[in-house]
């Protein structure tokens, strides 16, 4: 029996069809957790960056430590971006906190 071959189109319209179905897939596989985990982690959030608060326009980013591998939240892509030009040291973000504030 042949094997079903889906194009580029098909693929791109079930994901828009089944979102929350396809985000929890990419954490469970990318993250090594189980599907209510990943479901918890997405119910958790309502759709919002853990740090600005704005729901995000394109897709979310799991933010993890990268040493140990522990989810810290879900951000949005500025956040996420932000987060890694400064390599995640709290004394550059403390820098910019009193750099904006004066």
């Amino acid at each position: 029996m042949p094997r079903k071959v889906y194009s580029k189109e098909y693929h791109q319209s079930w994901r828009k069809k089944n979102q929350k179905n396809y985000q929890i897939s990419q954490i469970k596989y990318k993250f090594k957790v189980t599907k209510e985990e990943a479901a918890a982690l997405l119910k958790a959030i309502e759709g919002r960056c853990s740090i600005c608060g704005n729901t995000w326009s394109k897709k979310l980013c799991i933010d993890h430590d990268h040493r140990t591998g522990r989810i810290r939240g879900v951000l949005c892509h500025n956040c996420n971006v932000v987060l890694g030009f400064v390599d995640d040291r709290i004394d550059i973000l403390e820098r910019m906190v009193k750099y904006l504030a004066s």
